[in-house]
């Protein structure tokens, strides 16, 4: 039950992209903010992964796309996915690059669900992040490297 209650949460999350930044854009300013106490610090760093976990969920369903086996313990191992898919990502950063320089529609945007829109947006601030750089879509200008990659993992 609980989880068909969070999978609907998270369909309501994913489907406004500017509610989805609104949220995690907070919680990433609580992770980073100097006044935060550890135990806020902590939450948002928890609920930020969460959400994170969500989003990349909710894109496999909507994208149709294959999970991946099942690892130890019954949980699904999505390290091969997501290490696969920023692989992918960072081999076409140039080839899109080219393309928004040019003008010209990125033909991975148009094809995808509203899901699939959040989740590129979504891994497109977190690679700029642990690049050293800022998330546009987040409104966040620079967060610990070593959390990014965690997240990425």
């Amino acid at each position: 039950m609980a989880g068909h209650i969070m999978e609907l949460s998270c369909l309501k999350f994913c489907n406004s992209q500017e509610n989805a930044a609104q949220a995690l854009g907070i919680c990433l300013r609580l992770l980073e903010s100097n006044r935060s106490s550890d135990s806020v610090r902590n939450t948002a760093a928890a609920t930020f992964r969460q959400a994170v976990a969500l989003i990349f969920d909710h894109v496999l369903c909507a994208e149709s796309l294959p999970t991946s086996k099942f690892g130890s313990g019954g949980q699904i191992s999505r390290t091969g996915t997501v290490t696969g898919d920023v692989g992918r990502s960072i081999n076409r950063s140039e080839s899109l690059e080219n393309e928004f320089v040019s003008g010209g529609p990125s033909l991975m945007r148009e094809t995808l669900t509203k899901a699939g829109k959040l989740g590129h947006r979504l891994l497109e601030d977190l690679t700029a992040l642990a690049a050293g750089g800022s998330a546009i879509w987040l409104r966040v200008q620079s967060l610990q490297r070593t959390f990014v990659l965690d997240i990425l993992e």
